[in-house]
């Protein structure tokens, strides 16, 4: 083969292999603008994955787009660094892993990918756009959502002291101190006062809304020792018995009873309150071991044993010097809320009401 012949041969070989390059990036440009239109709520697209996309970013970077973002947080965010930056969670819930992210600026957020099946339902991003666009400072706010090729994330505020469930009842393993009464009463102050205000608002239907089932794990802690409720989204993102059967020791009795699907309403949410009361004014979890291998709830062992031996006898010994009458006043609100009848409990408003009257310091409760 003569020169000529080597020099048509090489030329015609990186002709070929630039066509084949070329109808790639055209096949990926049709099939990227193919799924923005089959998804107008997911248009708009990340910077770095509009404009110019090399062979080696392909790999690394996948369609993404914005859901929801709160006014007060702009959007300055990489998606794909976010995703790409994700490492151990902290632990699993209702709707997927969270993570927590220290990002480039020194602020610390934590990130929820939901789980696939959630991630695929039709009406997902306009529910995580209304439940993020509630906004009160007793609520722990959605910062903002997106869609990252397949899966979809949610990104929250970070809280450094945790929630109430570590500082009631612990680690395992790990001492700590207990809260006191003074700081437990304004805890619940602030609780019901969030779930109060949450059942003032209304969905799409005109109903109000429900948090599901409150538990210390949703109550939020900032440095200064106030709370805020978290999880509004898992209520209205994953079904009612999924709910019910994570949480039997807080369900009230009407939702286990139903045979078919169980409706949540806001007599349910102030049961669940009634077995957090009883969680602060004990110490004890809502489900615990009675110390014979047996399991059993909360709210049956306090009937038993204020009916047995007085209500005082269930009391957290840690803490109820000189509180007994605070503790026991307590104790009876949160009998009112575990009424059998739904109709019997209370609303979180008179709830609220009550545990004013308590005469609860009022630097913990942030009224005058």
């Amino acid at each position: 083969m003569d020169l000529l012949s080597v020099a048509t041969y090489l030329g015609l070989c990186v002709l070929a292999v630039f066509l084949v390059i070329l109808c790639i990036r055209c096949i990926l440009n049709w099939e990227l603008k193919k799924i923005n239109t089959k998804n107008p709520i997911k248009s708009s697209i990340n910077d770095g994955v509009q404009g110019s996309i090399s062979i080696l970013e392909i790999q690394v970077k996948l369609p993404c787009g914005l859901i929801f973002s709160n006014e007060s947080c702009p959007l300055k965010f990489n998606m794909a660094e976010l995703v790409n930056s994700l490492g151990v969670p902290l632990g699993e819930g209702n709707l997927g892993p969270l993570y927590k992210l220290v990002l480039g600026c020194g602020s610390t957020v934590t990130i929820r990918r939901l789980r696939e099946y959630l991630a695929k339902l039709p009406e997902i991003n306009q529910q995580i756009a209304f439940i993020g666009g509630i906004r009160d400072a007793l609520l722990s706010p959605i910062l903002f959502s997106f869609w990252y090729g397949d899966d979809t994330f949610i990104v929250y505020e970070y809280f450094c002291m945790g929630s109430l469930e570590e500082l009631l009842h612990g680690k395992e393993g790990i001492s700590f101190t207990p809260l006191s009464w003074e700081m437990r009463s304004a805890i619940a102050f602030q609780a019901s006062s969030a779930m109060a205000m949450i059942h003032n608002q209304v969905d799409h239907d005109k109903q109000a809304l429900v948090l599901g089932v409150l538990k210390p794990s949703n109550i939020m802690v900032r440095p200064d020792f106030s709370t805020c409720l978290a999880s509004l989204d898992a209520s209205y993102l994953t079904p009612p018995i999924t709910i019910i059967r994570r949480n039997l020791g807080r369900a009230a009795p009407e939702l286990r009873r139903s045979r078919e699907s169980p409706i949540l309403s806001c007599k349910s949410d102030v049961y669940s309150f009634g077995v957090l009361l009883l969680e602060l004014v004990t110490g004890k979890k809502p489900v615990f071991d009675n110390g014979h291998g047996k399991e059993i709830t909360l709210v049956g062992f306090v009937r038993a044993k204020t009916q047995k031996e007085g209500v005082n006898t269930a009391f957290d010994e840690r803490i109820c010097d000189g509180v007994e009458d605070g503790m026991t006043e307590m104790m009876n609100i949160a009998k009112l809320c575990l009424m059998l009848n739904p109709d019997e409990r209370p609303t979180m408003v008179k709830v609220v009401e009550m545990i004013l009257q308590l005469n609860v310091n009022s630097n913990f409760l942030g009224v005058p």
